[in-house]
């Protein structure tokens, strides 16, 4: 539940109340939003996605082994969560969504090819090819890039999506 006493600062927001939602909210589109609704007064819940909603339903609650994983919020981005991931569109339900194979190659194709032109994009802003050294810590989702030991020159967020 959201704690008005304990106070998160957003580098985007400044300072709200602290929320908590599942890691996947964070940077969700159409991933469904459930909420803890013991607390009829609070604007914003504890919340999580579909995913983590089936993990509940299987053992009937939370439980060491499906318990989902937390990130703090602010309350503004909270609502930006909601707002990305309540309301899924009958047709992208799982089960509902249904292509030909040309169709779902057309696709693919497309994404891969808007993939390559977003690296490339990357590569010449960001120089991190000339680098000689980089590292990965998937814990954090974070890659590195740096020439010698006195640190990374380039840093970023990263999603693993696949690769082409």
């Amino acid at each position: 539940m959201s704690d008005p006493a304990k106070r998160v600062h957003c580098a985007e927001d400044g300072e709200t109340a602290a929320t908590f939602v599942c890691v996947h909210l964070v940077d969700g589109v159409a991933c469904g939003f459930h909420i803890d609704d013991s607390e009829p007064n609070d604007q914003w819940p504890d919340a999580w996605c579909d995913k983590c909603q089936a993990a509940f339903d299987k053992y009937g609650g939370w439980n060491e082994t499906n318990e989902p994983k937390i990130s703090l919020m602010c309350t503004f981005c909270y609502e930006r969560a909601r707002a990305k991931n309540l309301g899924i569109a009958e047709h992208l339900l799982p089960a509902k969504v249904s292509t030909t194979s040309a169709e779902f190659q057309t696709l693919a194709d497309e994404c891969c090819e808007r993939s390559k032109v977003r690296q490339d994009l990357a590569i010449a802003r960001w120089r991190f090819t000339e680098n000689k050294r980089w590292s990965y810590d998937a814990e954090c989702s974070v890659i590195s890039f740096s020439d010698s030991r006195d640190g990374p020159q380039v840093m970023a967020d990263v999603r693993i999506v696949g690769s082409f």
